[in-house]
């Protein structure tokens, strides 16, 4: 078995797979770690009873980011995606959700539901589109990693001049970073039954930005035919017709450093694997503050881990009756 690498990823994850790949395409010996017994992370489907579930993720944005380097990588023959379709439904209306048209019906049909907040929603609509049109010039911007050099200097100037108004809103957008959803909603609402419904679309804590500019995301999902886990066995094909190499059950214990450089990894069985350089597709407290030895870290970053917060867990139950 080889413990010599050019780059080991930490991590079979979407992140892990994709790094992964490009590292292979670039032809790096890459060892891709995954402590699960499958990769994919999020991404992952199976079939039972005829019937093919995904176990995480029920779609994913492009971002002008994911055709771009299925694309790139030339995998964008071997995943067909497919729009996917998003509906917000109410008690008397299923919103099914096309255009900005079907937005503004939305928040139509809430304040026919609830009269005395029309105004305070209005307002909220009017915030929400100019948060969505900021979302919209990041996940349009000409991407270097992507593009020609030609191509990026044929578009750029254009892309510049479209998205001006929503470049000066930069500070101010991202200040709503900090701020919570429901806090920012009560700046506008004071029925807490509709407050309730306007955050409870997403995970408890979303900030204001996240929350109120995910009517342009609704827009930008789109679905792998087969399923999710096509996005997974595309890019971990790729990976080893790349001659790189895939290991599940192995869980990375420690990143060996040296004089402030990475040079491999310590696995559970006590395994010690070579590198030049390594990835981490773990969360970032996980890699700096359990894989990495505290000493080689900045006192003051290393205290900043320690205090950051959490997010709340997502988890998916998929029940049978």
């Amino acid at each position: 078995m080889n413990n010599n690498y050019n780059a080991i990823v930490i991590g079979g994850g979407f992140s892990g797979l994709c790094s992964s790949a490009y590292l292979a395409s670039w032809g790096f010996s890459v060892l891709v770690c995954e402590q699960a017994s499958e990769t994919g992370g999020y991404f992952r489907s199976f079939n039972r009873d005829g019937f093919k579930f995904d176990t995480g993720l029920k779609a994913v944005e492009n971002a002008g980011m994911l055709i771009p380097m299925l694309r790139q990588l030339k995998l964008d023959n071997k995943v067909k995606l497919m729009k996917s379709q998003t509906a917000l439904v109410l008690p008397d209306r299923f919103v099914a959700l096309q255009d900005k048209k079907d937005i503004n019906l939305f928040y139509e049909t809430l304040g026919n539901h609830f009269p005395k907040q029309r105004t305070g929603l209005k307002a909220v609509h009017r915030e929400s589109e100019k948060i969505s049109d900021w979302v919209n010039f990041l996940v349009t911007i000409p991407n270097p990693l992507f593009e020609e050099p030609k191509n990026l200097i044929k578009h750029l100037p254009g892309w510049l001049v479209r998205s001006l108004p929503s470049l000066a809103r930069t500070f101010s957008m991202n200040q709503l970073m900090e701020i919570p959803l429901t806090e920012f909603l009560r700046r506008y609402l004071s029925d807490t039954e509709l407050i309730r419904i306007l955050s409870g679309l997403f995970f408890y804590g979303t900030p204001a930005l996240f929350g109120l500019g995910y009517s342009r995301i609704y827009f930008d999902y789109v679905y792998p035919e087969g399923g999710l886990q096509e996005l997974t066995s595309a890019l971990s094909e790729h990976i080893l017709e790349h001659n790189g190499e895939i290991r599940t059950n192995t869980q990375v214990k420690e990143i060996l450093v040296k004089d402030g450089k990475a040079f491999g990894v310590r696995l559970a069985d006590g395994q010690k694997v070579n590198s030049d350089f390594v990835v981490s597709a773990s969360d970032m407290r996980h890699t700096f503050l359990d894989l990495i030895d505290p000493a080689q870290l900045e006192q003051t970053y290393g205290k900043r881990l320690q205090h950051a917060e959490i997010g709340v867990p997502g988890s998916k139950v998929i029940a049978r009756q």
